[in-house]
């Protein structure tokens, strides 16, 4: 066999598989998760008896309706100012 044909050949079995791989659809299904949840509060060792708040998906619990009490951005500071006394031996 010449090379020619051996090109030819493997060529001929690539197109093959490709379309034999194209004819059988994706190798995985995409599901979608957006929409409304129902969502509650719960703790790691038991599941809510009711889910009596929705929230957007995507989203955040501080978006669901009725809101959740404490959650949500809180925003701290602190600020802490150094004396000079304070850096001794520093430096």
């Amino acid at each position: 066999m010449t090379v020619r044909c051996r090109l030819l050949g493997g060529m001929l079995v690539l197109c093959s598989v490709a379309t034999a791989c194209a004819a059988t659809g994706p190798l995985r299904q995409t599901v979608s998760l957006d929409g409304e949840w129902d969502v509650a509060e719960g703790a790691m060792d038991a599941v809510p008896a009711t889910f009596a708040h929705k929230c957007p998906v995507p989203g955040l619990a501080d978006m669901a309706q009725p809101p959740f009490e404490g959650v949500g951005p809180k925003a701290t500071r602190a600020t802490t100012r150094l004396s000079s006394t304070s850096m001794h031996g520093c430096g």
